[in-house]
């Protein structure tokens, strides 16, 4: 049985990103690496683009789906999502000058940067440099 269908529906409504993907890790059996990789790859598409590159929502779940796949599944599954955007990628979003200036960022800016902090280290590895723009 496949609990992630309505995947599409829980991504573009009014409700938040974050609490569509909580209830879709509450239905997945535990077990079912496949409907966390489909997950990852609905919000891979989304940060794809340019217009959700600051989306704040998309970036904690990237973060938290990728830190929940890691810890319990062999990382090297993520290949089928990663190796198309592994050399466009970080410089599309891991850039040392999109990180904000320390005495001119919002709360908002923090938030984002760390989430996409978190996800840089799930899928360059720990201590990876951020790419120069």
């Amino acid at each position: 049985m496949q609990y992630h269908h309505n995947m599409n529906y829980f991504l573009r409504c009014d409700l938040s990103t974050s609490f569509s993907i909580f209830i879709l890790f509450l239905l997945l059996p535990a077990d079912e690496w496949k409907g966390l990789l489909d997950i990852l790859g609905a919000v891979f598409i989304k940060l794809d683009h340019a217009a959700c590159r600051q989306c704040l929502s998309a970036w904690e779940n990237l973060a938290l789906t990728l830190q929940q796949f890691c810890t319990t599944h062999d990382r090297s599954k993520l290949s089928v999502l990663w190796d198309e955007r592994a050399d466009w990628w970080p410089l599309f979003h891991f850039r040392s000058d999109l990180v904000p200036k320390k005495d001119h960022a919002s709360e908002l800016e923090w938030k984002l940067t760390r989430h996409k902090a978190e996800a840089a280290r799930w899928l360059l590895g720990k201590g990876a440099q951020l790419c120069t723009g």
